[in-house]
């Protein structure tokens, strides 16, 4: 009897173990994430098994983690973070995740993104599958996403996509997908799917993210998505190339979870965007080109981090109601017509991280203090406005800024003035383009200090001086100083950063390059036209990579060594300078496609010979003169160039 009673007492506890782990995260996970949390060392790198599920994942804003490289992230703008949600194997998820593997199976059949063999196995390890992350979300709830991502170099759905729209296929959007009970995240992204929702989506209660982008879907969006109550993420994009898209009204919905709300390039949906009033638990609104009309006095709610309003017609002055949302950290307003002073009201913003006010009609001088107020700022993008002034000094006090462009104001020819010494002690900074101005002087020796800097555009303005104030940094990889009075010669410091891709200087007074090229083993492009050179040119054979060198308008006379060109150069000239012999090493240029050498000092008896017949460069046109040659050579591409 005792047995008898013990059976059943022994049964309740298996189901309570069981239920228990189905709501509430085991001991290691928990422990794991705490330490993560705690831990002052942790850099934001993927901590679980499948790395490449954690790298496409952090990648949206929906789960940027608490921690990322460039820093940690502030609390107020996260919605499922990475470091706070739970990878789970197939045994971890059970039931959640295995109670779908039916329809699943079936759906990626129809679809022809699995073979019947290969969607066994959604019913033997349902979360292996390389679509499908499985996770536990920070309140417990079990799930998975499934990620149709075409756009995914090297995944199974990419190759799957890119065979369809190769052959111009589309498959019709599945109906199991509605049979769907325990997906989180529902994410098509450059997918040739076709036709429309239907009603049934609303039966997807479970759904925390739904993001349809680059679809071929039509038709309006239905009512029913006013049902899934529990959708922290709506993001919607169109294409240009799939078709007219979703159209008609936005449905009367109350989405009162709704976190994340993104409508880029949907520009069939009609009506206006005044439901933003209800959504009060919003705290990242992206509309770009949205086809909605937006309220002119938006009611956004206090919880906002994230406002992004580009091409939506905003004109007049930026208005003041920005200036009030304490929490933002990013606001991208560019590409619309807005015109006026930049308000002092923007100076408010205090918490702002990301500011891009690009592509509008701003006039007159920057605020007093402008970037005072600002500590956490990392990127500033005023470029193509028409403002004047001087630099904000006062920039100087963004000390976590990495990048800033102010570049090409188009009235009054813009900044003036010179280079902010005070700018030194931005440290963090990477990224810098203050080209097409008015500006003058000289480089602060204090901008030594920017030590992190990869690219620096200080081109189209009246700067002069030597480049020795520069730090030069190891990484830098483009460097474009055109159109200034600068003076020579290049530092050889310069020679010695690797990882340069572009040293665009035409232009200036640089007079030479420095004796040895060999470290410049990553540069594409070398363009240092009018400089004042002479003499011999080093050696520019160890720039493997070089595909365009422009030496015009100097007085080069000749080559160090044999005068090899690299293999991979496209695009050479060497217009207007005293070269009196072609190295018999060009010969040889595989991927040659132009070729500028008039204006030299070339003879009859120094040109080569194999340079005068349909043997040599000039495979389609004969060349027999001299003088057809430098024509020719000068104004057309030549064709392919046999060896």
């Amino acid at each position: 009897g005792n047995a008898k009673m013990r059976c059943p007492f022994a049964l309740l506890q298996l189901l309570v173990a069981l239920l228990h782990v189905q709501t509430v995260p085991s001991t290691h996970l928990v422990e794991r994430t705490r330490r993560l949390q705690d831990d002052a060392g942790y850099n934001g790198s993927c901590t679980w098994t499948d790395c490449t599920k954690w790298e496409l994942l952090s990648t949206s804003v929906v789960f940027r983690p608490t921690v990322t490289p460039m820093g940690v992230s502030s609390p107020q703008s996260l919605i499922l973070p990475l470091d706070q949600v739970d990878e789970l194997s197939s045994v971890e998820c059970g039931p959640s995740c295995s109670a779908d593997a039916d329809a699943l199976s079936r759906l990626t059949v129809k679809i022809g993104l699995m073979n019947e063999s290969e969607a066994t196995d959604f019913a033997t390890d349902f979360c292996s599958v390389s679509f499908i992350v499985c996770i536990r979300l920070p309140d417990g709830v079990e799930g998975y996403l499934l990620l149709l991502w075409g756009d995914h170099r090297g995944g199974q759905v990419n190759t799957w996509a890119a065979a369809l729209r190769k052959r111009g296929k589309r498959v019709p959007f599945p109906a199991e997908t509605y049979e769907l009970k325990a997906v989180l995240g529902l994410w098509i992204t450059s997918v040739p799917l076709e036709g429309q929702l239907t009603e049934e989506i609303g039966n997807l209660t479970s759904l925390r993210l739904l993001t349809l982008r680059k679809v071929s879907m039509g038709g309006s969006l239905p009512a029913s998505l006013g049902r899934l109550t529990s959708l922290v993420a709506l993001e919607i994009q169109g294409s240009k190339r799939t078709g007219p898209g979703l159209s008609g009204p936005l449905p009367p919905w109350r989405l009162n979870s709704l976190e994340v709300l993104s409508i880029v390039e949907a520009r069939w949906l009609e009506g206006s965007l005044d439901q933003i009033a209800n959504l009060a638990r919003l705290k990242h609104l992206t509309l770009i080109l949205p086809g909605l009309r937006l309220p002119s006095s938006p009611h956004l709610g206090p919880n906002l981090t994230t406002l992004v309003l580009q091409r939506v017609d905003l004109n007049g002055q930026i208005p003041e109601w920005i200036g009030g949302m304490a929490n933002l950290e990013t606001l991208d307003l560019s590409y619309n017509d807005l015109s006026g002073p930049m308000p002092p009201s923007l100076m408010n913003l205090t918490k702002l991280r990301h500011l891009s006010l690009s592509r509008n009609r701003l006039k007159g001088s920057l605020p007093d203090g402008f970037g005072s107020t600002w500590p956490h700022l990392e990127e500033l993008e005023l470029q193509r406005n028409q403002l004047s002034g001087h630099l904000p000094t006062e920039l100087s006090k963004t000390t976590n800024i990495r990048h800033i462009r102010l570049s090409y104001q188009r009235i009054n020819e813009g900044f003036h003035g010179p280079l902010p010494p005070e700018w030194g002690s931005l440290t963090k900074l990477e990224y810098l383009d203050v080209s097409r101005n008015n500006l003058n002087g000289t480089i602060p020796e204090q901008w030594g200090n920017f030590s992190q800097l990869r690219e620096l555009y200080l081109e189209w303005n009246k700067l002069s001086g030597t480049l020795d104030a520069l730090g030069l940094p190891p990484q830098l990889k483009k460097l474009h100083l055109s159109h200034n009075k600068f003076n020579g010669p290049v530092p050889d410091g310069l020679a010695e950063c690797a990882e340069l891709k572009e040293l665009v200087a035409d232009n200036n007074n640089l007079g030479a390059l420095p004796s040895s090229l060999d470290k410049w083993t990553n540069l594409t492009k070398l363009s240092l036209s009018n400089n004042n050179m002479t003499g011999t040119l080093p050696s520019l054979s160890p720039i493997k990579r070089l595909r365009m060198v422009d030496l015009s308008c100097n007085r080069i006379e000749g080559f160090t060594g044999n005068g090899f060109l690299p293999e991979t150069l496209e695009d050479i000239n060497f217009d207007t300078n005293a070269l009196a012999i072609i190295p018999a090493s060009w010969h040889y240029l595989p991927a040659a496609k132009k070729l500028r050498l008039s204006n030299n000092s070339f003879t009859a008896s120094t040109w080569p010979e194999w340079f005068e017949t349909a043997k040599g460069y000039c495979a389609n046109d004969r060349i027999s003169t001299l003088s057809e040659a430098k024509e020719w050579l000068s104004a057309k591409d030549p064709p392919d160039w046999p060896v």
